[in-house]
């Protein structure tokens, strides 16, 4: 992680004043360890937006935002939703590659699953009842279909 002076990054969003002149509005954000806020000002841009850093989806997924990836995931107005859903597959992903050991992790994952009921979003269904079957051994591990989830045709080969 780069140093303190780097963690945050301003981002710029245009907007159009009802006078029909073009504004920007800068919001700070910390990238590398982003609070609730900081996803929200990102979610809040209001249109498609780059990552604010390639690894972004590692960053939203630290443990404080879990609420909210699967609050914007469910949403069918957020603009990132399928970020969203991306992270929930990030986060299976990661403990079944690397973190079977993490007890917080899999708590967290747990409680995530708890929240999942037949009011939720096609994606999140799809995605309890694969991480269902991912623990119950009836479907294969995948490290790019999970961790990479709806991105594994932009990630460069060899990564």
């Amino acid at each position: 992680m780069p140093g303190d002076g780097n963690r945050y990054r301003t981002e710029c969003v245009p907007s159009v004043r009802p006078n029909g002149q073009l504004e920007f509005t800068a919001t700070k954000m910390n990238v590398y360890d982003p609070s609730p806020s900081d996803v929200a000002s990102w979610v809040e841009l209001g249109q498609p937006t780059p990552w604010p850093d390639q690894d972004w989806d590692m960053y939203v997924c630290n443990g404080l935002n879990d609420d909210l990836i699967l609050a914007y995931a469910n949403d069918p107005a957020c603009i990132q939703r399928e970020f969203f859903v991306h992270c929930l597959y990030q986060l299976v992903g990661d403990f079944t590659a690397w973190s079977t050991e993490n007890a917080d992790l899999a708590a967290r994952i747990e409680e995530l699953l708890a929240n999942v009921d037949e009011k939720c979003h096609d994606d999140v269904r799809k995605w309890r009842d694969e991480t269902i079957a991912l623990r119950g051994g009836t479907m294969r591990f995948d490290l790019n279909y999970w961790v990479h989830h709806l991105y594994v045709d932009q990630i460069p080969d060899g990564r």
